[in-house]
This record gives structure tokens, C-alpha cells and sequence, in this order.
């Protein structure tokens, strides 16, 4: 039982201010933080962050909430730290998406959306086809379908 023991002092010298204590705390658990953290973080979002950034980001949240610091065992510290740690990353996941949404549908609203591009065997195979109907028309109606074709109006 020294080590509850143990645990219940480092925590009351951590709520009495020690930095020493702090030290302790994060040398001692943070491993398990990085655990928590590597299990959640998705491959995608590891080119982008690193495990240590949300165990900071983490830590930062625990030492400056003092009233995060009410744990009856180590067990319980590890839980609250992984949870916290767990809604971090999912957060990050929810943003990266919504970056990600938001990119391909942001765009002012007075303009109007890009009008799709044509490949250019596309633009081959449409060529083909409208000489191939406008070879059978008379003079005059190929004259003004080609006139308006090229942005003329009526």
C-alpha cells in the first residue's frame, strides 16, 4: 500500500504548488498519456500531428485546472488523462474533416460555381460528332448553328 500512499502525497504536494511534484507527475505517467494518445491518432492524421503534441495539449489542461486534480489512485489519473487525450484527438479528427469539407465548398456567393472541364478526347469526340450533324444540314442552318456555336445570339 506505499504506493497509494505514495500517490496520495505527490498529488497533495502537486495541490500545494510544488513544481518539483509536476516534474514527478509527468515523468511517471506521461508514457501512458502517449499510449492513449498513439492508439487513438488515425495514420492520416500522424503526418500532421504528433503524439506529443496532444500529450502536451493535455497536460496543459490538467495543470492549469486545479480542480482536475481529485484522483483517489494512480488507475484513476491514467483514465482521466487517456479520456482527455481521447477527446483531443478525436476533436482534431472533427476538425481536419471539416477543413477538409469546407475547402472543397467554400466559395463567394455571388460567384458562380466552375463549369466543368471537358478532357480533351472529350472535346475530340464532341468535335467529331457535331461536324458529323451539321455535315447533313443545309447551307444556311449550318451557317447559323456554327455562328451560334461561336457565342453569337439570335
Amino acid at each position: 500500500m506505499p504506493e497509494a500512499a505514495e500517490f496520495a502525497d505527490l498529488m497533495g504536494q502537486l495541490r500545494a504548488g510544488a513544481p518539483e511534484a509536476a516534474r514527478l507527475l509527468h515523468q511517471r505517467y506521461n508514457h501512458h498519456l502517449i499510449t492513449a494518445v498513439r492508439r487513438r491518432l488515425h495514420q492520416r492524421l500522424r503526418t500532421v500531428f504528433e503524439s506529443q503534441d496532444f500529450a502536451q495539449d493535455v497536460w496543459k489542461s490538467f495543470f492549469t485546472d486545479p480542480s482536475r486534480r481529485q484522483f483517489a489512485d494512480a488507475d484513476e489519473l491514467i483514465r482521466f488523462l487517456s479520456g482527455v487525450a481521447t477527446r483531443k484527438v478525436i476533436d482534431a479528427w472533427r476538425a481536419a474533416a471539416a477543413r477538409k469539407r469546407g475547402a472543397a465548398q467554400t466559395r463567394p456567393l455571388d460567384q458562380e460555381p466552375p463549369a466543368p472541364q471537358a478532357t480533351p478526347s472529350q472535346d475530340a469526340a464532341a468535335g467529331e460528332r457535331w461536324h458529323q450533324l451539321i455535315h447533313e444540314l443545309p447551307d444556311p442552318y449550318r451557317r447559323a448553328l456554327e455562328l451560334l456555336r461561336g457565342g453569337h445570339t439570335h
